[in-house]
């Protein structure tokens, strides 16, 4: 089993604490949408952020539902709790690339209404 790495900056953990708080609003507006812990959401965050893919938590943040909703609920259904990696080839759209930020265009706005 792999030892995994949760050395995250504060400005990290309370970027993931955000996200965390936000796909909870997210959450509790979708009609039987199932209930994910908001620390496990947060915790999912920076698994993936610290031992796998990189992510602009910052511009996850304040993207759009759309995009938002695919990172952090994509990496919740998709992430190896055991190793921090993410399986079936998920990759988010927040993830630091070899070349920057693979973000769509477009999704970097900060409309006050996300938060």
């Amino acid at each position: 089993m792999a030892i995994l790495n949760w050395k995250a900056t504060k400005s990290d953990n309370d970027l993931a604490v955000d996200i965390a708080d936000r796909a909870e609003r997210l959450l509790a507006r979708i009609p039987d949408a199932p209930k994910i812990e908001r620390r496990d959401i947060m915790m999912d965050i920076l698994a993936v952020h610290l031992n796998d893919h990189r992510l602009d938590l910052e511009g996850l943040l304040y993207a759009d539902d759309g995009n938002f909703g695919h990172d952090v609920f994509g990496i919740v259904r998709h992430l190896d709790r055991e190793t921090g990696k993410l399986q079936d080839c998920f990759v988010p759209r927040y993830a630091r690339g070899k070349h920057g930020i693979t973000r769509v265009r477009g999704s970097n706005e900060r409309p006050e209404s996300y938060l």
